[in-house]
């Protein structure tokens, strides 16, 4: 990667943190939600960061990808602390609930590929648990999983569902 492609990606990436710092002050002020916060920007830049360093090796291809998963998911945690409104908290939480049930499945897939292990065998594995994972996303929008939201205080949590109590 060239100077000049660096320098769009790091004024693209600050121009995304000034964005998200800027909305998170403007929309709610919730010091519980900080963390939440700060975790999905280090995700978010260490994927970037990661993947831009190598593009081509499947090590920073799979590990960029189980942290914008990671990143999915502390971002629909942090919404959970900052909507105020029952509607868009259901419909943001099942939306970046997607990062939450690739977890596993990027997670398996980097560790085959940090100890170099890909081989026909484990590629089928590989597409069992992405296609496991894929099943729980449209399993996920069924209500199953999640059947609502309820407001504590200062934030919502969801309530879990039939399929989640089963386990």
């Amino acid at each position: 990667m060239n100077i000049r492609e660096r320098i769009i990606f790091c004024l693209i990436l600050i121009f995304l943190i000034f964005l998200i710092i800027y909305s998170y002050f403007t929309i709610s002020k919730n010091p519980h939600s900080f963390s939440w916060f700060i975790a999905t920007i280090i995700n978010l830049v260490l994927a970037g960061f990661v993947y831009l360093k190598n593009k081509n090796n499947v090590i920073n291809k799979t590990f960029a990808l189980m942290c914008t998963c990671v990143a999915l998911w502390t971002l629909s945690v942090l919404g959970y602390h900052l909507i105020k409104i029952y509607s868009v908290a259901m419909f943001f939480g099942k939306v970046l609930r997607i990062g939450f049930l690739f977890i596993p499945s990027t997670f398996f897939h980097f560790m085959l590929a940090l100890t170099r292990n890909i081989n026909n065998k484990t590629k089928r594995l590989i597409y069992v648990s992405y296609s496991i994972s894929l099943i729980f996303t449209i399993i996920n929008y069924s209500g199953y999983f999640v059947t609502e939201m309820v407001k504590r205080n200062w934030t919502y949590f969801p309530k879990f569902g039939t399929l989640v109590l089963a386990q």
